[in-house]
Parts: C-alpha cells; sequence; structure tokens
C-alpha cells in the first residue's frame, strides 16, 4: 500500500472522548468564575484620566515646549 501526502494521523475514539470530557470540564469550571476577580470594573478611559492621582496634582495646562 503506497502512504498518502494528504494522510493525517487521527488518535482513537476513546482519546477523543477523553480529551473531549476534560475540556468540557474545565470549560465549564472557567464559565463559573467571577470575571470582576481577575478584572477590575470597566470605566471609561477619560474617567481614569481625570480621577488619577496624577492628575489631581495637575494644573489641566501642557508642559512648555522643549527648547531645542
Amino acid at each position: 500500500m503506497k502512504a498518502s501526502k494528504n494522510w493525517v494521523w487521527q488518535p482513537p475514539a476513546e482519546a477523543i472522548d477523553s480529551l473531549a470530557s476534560v475540556f468540557s470540564a474545565h470549560w465549564t469550571a472557567a464559565k463559573s468564575q467571577r470575571l470582576d476577580a481577575f478584572w477590575p470594573k470597566a470605566t471609561s478611559w477619560r474617567t481614569q484620566l481625570t480621577t488619577s492621582p496624577e492628575a489631581a496634582d495637575s494644573s489641566g495646562t501642557l508642559p512648555a515646549p522643549h527648547p531645542c
């Protein structure tokens, strides 16, 4: 029998079923996690710029241009 260049190895059906059950269990566990535990509440970029500690000390004016 001559080997074909388009042949792709496929694992046994039991291996595919095992992988599918593991991925399904991990996906279910991941979906049950609270997202805010990983990312803070979404805010507007404008709010973040005007309420940051750096903005509190700012006079609201741009710095002088560089002399060069």
